[in-house]
């Protein structure tokens, strides 16, 4: 009994360091970017085709995520008092919910769920983890943030939310 709960503890906590450091990987080197180079084609919840260029002349928090995964969760939490500030705020921003999920009724499931007003737009990418960005970025699993200007430049790549609002309130200064 004490060496199966042994086991039993042994996992749990491979499966809480996996969730909490797959996404800590150094970011592949990117030749440009600019959004334009980057491959985001996401189906909408009502099925409409959503990139970034539909977003263009905006910032943009692109938050790659997952259902299934408990920090990304977590990160939802902050991205919808975010998303209420932007709002309030009247800021000329949006959050996307860019989903790496091959199960369209699980993702329609978790975001009915755990809705996000606001300045958000729900996507997923039917490819899952095989989406090309998955790989153009280096990404080994979510969550995941990008921020980009309004003029469609990098400002922000990595796993760590509060490093992403940083650079967006500090680009955000420069534009009002």
């Amino acid at each position: 009994m004490k060496k199966a709960m042994g086991y039993l503890i042994l996992g749990i906590f491979v499966i809480i360091c996996i969730d909490n450091h797959v996404a800590i990987a150094q970011p592949a080197p990117i030749e440009n970017s600019h959004a334009s180079a980057f491959t985001l084609q996401a189906e909408g919840l009502n099925n409409e085709m959503i990139t970034l260029n539909d977003f263009e002349g905006k910032f943009i928090i692109v938050d790659l995520w997952a259902p299934w995964s408990p920090t990304c969760k977590h990160h939802s939490n902050t991205l919808k008092a975010l998303a209420k500030r932007f709002e309030k705020k009247g800021e000329n921003a949006v959050i996307l919910k860019y989903a790496l999920e091959s199960d369209r009724d699980r993702w329609v499931s978790t975001v009915s769920t755990h809705p996000i007003e606001g300045n958000v737009v729900q996507a997923r990418d039917p490819l899952g983890h095989a989406s090309p960005i998955v790989s153009q970025l280096g990404i080994v699993g979510p969550p995941y943030l990008l921020v980009f200007s309004p003029e469609g430049d990098l400002l922000y790549r990595g796993p760590k939310i509060d490093d992403a609002y940083r650079s967006l309130r500090k680009a955000m200064k420069r534009y009002h």
